[in-house]
């Protein structure tokens, strides 16, 4: 027979009953519960880091152009997972952040979760101060600047922030965003774009994403 992925108050109430007579429970009762804990407890979190550059004026600090729209990459140098985590929907990929695409992978529509996205920059322009960046998280699935992504609500997420040192000197930016999966999202994953002001460059990007509710219910 085809196994059953059941909600919990199936599993509770209909297959497992208390004070049921010997023997009732069966061998595909069994395989039900096994493949819906997978999707009743299936929560995680995985932390990348950027392994391109880790210290200011290093090669590899990724250069974005004053005034250019620019995809943010973290090419995943270094992992950890905190639980397995497996979709619920839609992504053949069991991790939450796509290296090659570079962008966030939901693990189902109307999961619930967050994202933490952490880098060390430094500014070029002028004299560094008021060099003004916005982060936006783009789910449009649009390449970049074609099309209007700010159409049906596809940025889902923009922060403008501001450089209070000097020209040269680096600066620490953290945003800790919560996020559900809508079908944009699910469909096209989220890309994290930084446009700045003056040209600046940027090392020691990390990602931490965590799932922390499952809108799954078979």
């Amino acid at each position: 027979m085809v196994d059953t992925i059941r909600t919990e108050a199936d599993l509770v109430d209909n297959i497992f009953p208390d004070a049921q007579p010997a023997g009732s429970i069966t061998a595909q009762d069994v395989r039900d519960f096994v493949v819906s804990a997978r999707h009743l407890h299936n929560m995680g979190w995985q932390f990348f880091l950027d392994g391109a550059a880790t210290v200011g004026g290093s090669p590899g600090a990724q250069v974005i152009p004053a005034g250019q729209r620019t995809l943010l990459t973290i090419d995943g140098g270094t992992e950890i997972s905190g639980h397995p985590v497996v979709p619920s929907g839609g992504n053949a990929s069991a991790a939450f952040w796509s290296i090659s695409e570079n962008k966030i992978l939901p693990s189902g529509v109307n999961d619930f979760g967050f994202v933490r996205l952490f880098f060390t920059a430094s500014s070029d322009a002028g004299g560094g101060f008021t060099n003004e960046i916005d982060i936006e998280l783009d789910v449009s699935g649009l390449p970049n600047n074609e099309g209007s992504p700010l159409v049906n609500g596809d940025i889902i997420y923009q922060q403008t922030s501001i450089f209070t040192k000097g020209s040269g000197q680096s600066q620490h930016f953290n945003y800790v965003i919560p996020l559900f999966s809508g079908p944009n999202f699910q469909a096209n994953g989220g890309k994290f774009y930084i446009t700045s002001a003056g040209e600046m460059h940027v090392w020691t990007k990390a990602i931490t994403a965590a799932r922390l509710m499952s809108a799954v219910q078979p």
